[in-house]
Formats: structure tokens, sequence, C-alpha cells
């Protein structure tokens, strides 16, 4: 794959923040040689989140997407996340860590497609892993983190939303319980670790304007991407929304249903209003003492 992500950059004024969706990738490398269904592959994928987010760049604001699937490589895990059993000879980029992701299935590349059993028929090769992560995981997390960087530098402030999709109905994979029903949206800024807390409620009060039900940080948390970019104490806000999929897919057949465009509204709304909120916060520029000096000895002669 020669473009492991797609950039969109904003028009008109830009705001001091930043999008990206990391899961919503549906180009299948040829070099991907799963056991199930692409069906059942398919359903691992955040489907239709660029589109729901697809307004972002007009409101002033980057976007970044993911091209290949989740389940080929997950963007929102460590490196370290890698299970060292689905590799020949135990093989790990860097030094394995026991994380939940990975004793899940659900690690940096994912072992099952939850009830549907292992992904792979065997091991996976080291130049297969090295391929992943060297031409995939790599340029994606470097163009977010220039991003991100370069609005921080510019506005003294940087805003960071990590947008994914989530299963209505709990599998028992995550921090609730198998069978629990899930709220519209879930905002996660792992418990004030990587965003502003006020922030955080400004985007749950937004949803919840438009009538839908939202939860912070129940039962998803947010991933290692907010976790790696987001620096509050630096003034770099980052937090993760999870849109609940039964309000504009079937399950079953993958395709959108009449709830789509309405919830696409009420996305590019509460995205608006983010953004509006990002430029409102941008510090004011502190001019050097000597051109301060300056400009008050002119406003007192102007007054004389």
């Amino acid at each position: 794959m020669k473009h492991p992500y797609i950039l969109h950059t904003p028009k008109g004024e830009g705001a001091p923040i930043f999008f990206d969706s990391p899961h919503s990738g549906k180009i299948y490398p040829d070099t991907f040689e799963h056991k199930p269904a692409m069906h059942v592959m398919r359903t691992l994928e955040d489907m239709y989140v660029e589109e729901l987010f697809g307004a972002v760049p007009s409101l002033g604001a980057g976007f970044l997407e993911a091209t290949f699937p989740r389940n080929f490589i997950d963007l929102n895990r460590q490196l370290s996340d890698l299970d060292p059993s689905m590799v020949e000879d135990g093989w790990v980029y860097v030094p394995a860590i026991d994380s939940r992701y990975a004793r899940t299935g659900k690690g940096l590349i994912w072992k099952e497609a939850y009830s549907h059993g292992a992904i792979y028929k065997g091991l996976l090769s080291k130049d297969d892993v090295e391929d992943r992560i060297e031409n995939y995981y790599k340029p994606y997390h470097k163009v977010l983190k220039e991003q991100i960087d370069d609005l921080h530098m510019k506005h003294g402030v940087a805003y960071h939303i990590n947008c994914h999709s989530m299963p209505g109905i709990s599998s028992g994979g995550e921090l609730d319980e198998k069978g629990a029903k899930r709220p519209d949206v879930v905002v996660s800024d792992r418990f004030g670790q990587t965003a502003d807390p006020i922030f955080t409620k400004f985007i749950m009060h937004a949803f919840q304007d438009h009538g839908l039900s939202v939860k912070e940080n129940d039962p998803y948390q947010g991933g290692e991407i907010v976790a790696g970019y987001g620096k509050p104490d630096m003034n770099i806000h980052s937090v993760q929304i999870e849109l609940n999929r039964d309000l504009y897919m079937d399950h079953q057949t993958l395709e959108k249903t009449d709830g789509f465009e309405t919830l696409q509204v009420i996305v590019s709304d509460v995205c608006r209003q983010i953004c509006e909120y990002a430029k409102g916060t941008v510090p004011a520029k502190v001019l050097p003492k000597g051109l301060k000096d300056r400009r008050r000895s002119g406003i007192q002669a102007e007054s004389l």
C-alpha cells in the first residue's frame, strides 16, 4: 500500500484542533491473509466514522484517516502490545508488556475476531510484522504527531479528537459486562489525564443538547493514542469519542440505516462547537517588553 493514510487539510481560518480516525480504514493489503471471511473482518472496523466526521476540514480543522483496517495493525496500541506467541520464534519489535489488549487478543496485531476465532492460520513472520510497523503504523503516527505539534507551536495550545465507533451491545471484551447496553456516545480522557476536564464536559454537553445519551470514561477510558498525545499540563488536550453503531448502521448487513444522516448532522454541529471552543482558548500572545513599552508610549502620546 502506497498511502496508509489520507490527510485532509483545513479550509478557511484554521482552528487549533486536529481530528483523526485510526480504525475506519477498509483497504485490505494483499499481504493480509486472514482466516475469517471478509464480512467477519469488516465487523471489526469503525465503519463510516470518517464519513460521520467528514465536515471537519470545512470547519477549519485538519483530519487524518487510516486507509488500512485496524485488524491488520492497530494504531491505538503501543508497539509493546504485541503478543510474541503470534510471531515466529516469539520475536517482538520492542520488549513486550503484559497488556490487557494483548491478553484479550486485541493487541498491536489482533489475534482473535471475537467469537469467530483466530484471525491467522499460523504464525506471522518477523518480516511481515516489521512491514506493518514501518510502512503503516509509524507513518500514521509521524503525521499525527507533526500536526498536533505544529498547532501547539503556532497557537500555544492544541486540541485533538480521536474518533471511533463502538458496538451497541458489549461483547464482554471491554470493561463493561457482556450483554450490557451502551450509551449513544462515550467521551474519554483517562479520567482527566489526557485533557482538561472542562473540555471533556463541553463535548459531552454538546452531544447531550442533541438528545443523545452520553457517558464519561465508561466503558472506554481512552486508548493509547490519547494517552500518548494528551498532555494537558503542556496545553495539549486529547479526547476520545466513541459513537454507538446502532445509531447509524445495521450490524448484520453492515449497511447504513436511516439514522446515518441524522447522526452525521449532529456530529458536524458538535465538531463546529468544538472548533469554536478551541479558537476561543488560544492564549493571548505576549509582546516583547521593548515592543510593549513603545506601544504604551505611542498610546500616551496620542492622548496628549
